[in-house]
């Protein structure tokens, strides 16, 4: 009840409760992860780019240092998990729907019907009577056996759908990119968007909880529907201004789990928000002469004066960096690695700790000899010499 399982982008397991991790490992054959489920029998289920595989977590969970090892469940890889209240494993791929029989371990059926196959989640109603599966356009309904494409407003046409949570087989809410909240109750159709109290309309998650309360996390916060008023829980209350990607809720201790971009996991009881960030994970920081530099993704942010706050001050770095580590040369020069769009290392040169803006100088990649080009580690060790720890 107080612990939290995590899955990182980079492949890796970790198993929190309040003392710290507790458990550590790489996920199955190395593979991304895409999303995993626990269920009430502490099997762990990995949605990866490798398949879908499980694993026992009794042993650990009981002070067991053993690591028990990943099973495969189907080569498929998968992208979201559902578990019913039918015993049964849900999982979008992006060949459709695949349904698994839990104690037999094996593909029971791949529904057909699909408009777009490639399928970003699968969700049971509260209620328990319906299957909603959400593609990037399209929501459909499964009642038994029956297939059944819902009917969404005209401007769906043109919007992404993120995220859906449904309340009954009759009440469905939908997030989107850019257009906010949606709910269909029966056929009829209500927005909410910032105009309502939403902290923003590009929606992320969604999850409802035990008294009925709809939790919504935004690219700029998290928010609750509670009595048809919006309740944003803000920096004021110890919940950072973030991206929230993914909400849990646990039905035994009334908690929320809330996964940020750049503050770690948030527990949301009744009384407090903790926080479950490892100081190693967070966002790397410099120093030059004092200085506070700040990575942020695709920007940099640097504190100036100190008591200002963070100014950003390059948004537009070459080739759609996002950004992971760097570090400063003796003479000044500032050394920053890429991740994806071929990933690379930029050098810049710093006029001083009171510049605005740093100038641009120099960038390697691949073609440029690098071996790997997704950079995680630099030790500047001179203007001449940069070492690099890579993918």
């Amino acid at each position: 009840q107080s612990r939290c399982i995590v899955a990182l982008t980079n492949g890796r397991i970790l198993i929190t409760d309040k003392g710290g991790v507790i458990y550590e490992s790489k996920g199955p054959e190395n593979a991304e992860i895409h999303s995993i489920l626990l269920n009430p029998d502490n099997v762990l289920y990995a949605a990866t780019s490798k398949g879908i595989f499980h694993i026992h977590l009794n042993s650990i969970l009981n002070g067991n240092p053993t690591q028990p090892d990943w099973l495969l469940l189907s080569p498929l890889q998968a992208n979201h998990l559902t578990y019913s209240h039918e015993i049964e494993l849900w999982a979008s791929s992006p060949i459709g729907v695949i349904r698994f029989d839990i104690e037999a371990e094996k593909i029971i059926q791949k529904n057909a019907g699909l408009e777009d196959a490639y399928i970003d989640a699968v969700i049971e109603s509260k209620d328990q009577q319906g299957v909603f599966i959400q593609t990037v356009h399209r929501v459909y309904k499964l009642i038994g056996n029956q297939l059944q494409h819902i009917q969404l407003p005209t401007r769906f046409d043109f919007n992404k759908i993120k995220c859906i949570e449904a309340r009954s087989k009759d009440e469905l809410w939908i997030g989107t990119e850019k257009d906010g909240l949606w709910k269909m109750s029966i056929d009829k159709w209500t927005q909410y968007s910032m105009t309502d109290g939403l902290p923003s309309n590009n929606i992320s998650s969604l999850r409802l909880d035990s008294f009925g309360n709809l939790w919504v996390g935004t690219s700029n916060g998290l928010s609750r529907l509670d009595d048809q008023h919006w309740i944003t829980i803000g920096p004021q209350m110890g919940m950072p201004q973030t991206q929230v990607y993914s909400l849990s809720y646990n039905l035994k201790t009334k908690s929320l789990f809330a996964g940020t971009e750049w503050g770690g996991t948030m527990q949301l009881d009744a009384s407090n928000i903790r926080n479950h960030e490892r100081p190693e994970f967070a966002r790397n920081q410099l120093f030059q002469e004092g200085k506070p530099l700040i990575i942020l993704g695709n920007h940099l942010a640097v504190e100036h004066p100190p008591t200002a706050g963070f100014n950003e001050i390059l948004h537009n770095l070459p080739y759609s960096s996002w950004l992971l580590t760097g570090d400063f040369d003796p003479s000044g020069n500032l050394w920053l690695g890429r991740q994806w769009s071929g990933g690379g290392l930029i050098k810049m040169n710093w006029p001083s700790p009171e510049a605005l803006e740093p100038e641009f100088e120099e960038m390697w990649t691949k073609k440029d000899g690098l071996r790997n080009a997704n950079i995680w580690s630099i030790w500047a060790e001179s203007q001449h010499r940069v070492w690099l720890g890579t993918e």
